[in-house]
């Protein structure tokens, strides 16, 4: 398995569960994740929802959803009562 830790500095860590990370790491966000970089060192959380889409959580209230396979545009919207509904369907269901 493998994950992503990213960074307050803008960076991330690719982590595979065998091998730890692998080398060249750390790495740009905003180079290696499309549109996702513009919001790199305002990242504070993510939830994986499906194969297709992950929500990033924000400072200042605020997530993004990021398309996995196409890396288009986030939406952006503020969460709040949002992130109820979102959290019980993508870990406690």
């Amino acid at each position: 398995k493998l994950g992503y830790i990213f960074l307050s500095d803008g960076t991330y860590l690719r982590y595979e569960d065998v091998k730890g990370v692998p080398g060249g790491y750390p790495k740009s966000t905003q180079r290696h994740w499309g549109k996702l970089g513009q919001y790199a060192k305002d990242i504070i959380g993510a939830v994986r929802r499906s194969d297709k889409s992950a929500y990033f959580l924000l400072t200042k209230d605020r997530y993004v959803e990021y398309y996995i396979d196409t890396k288009t545009n986030p939406i952006y919207n503020y969460y709040g009562e949002f992130w109820t509904t979102v959290l019980n369907e993508t870990i406690f269901v």
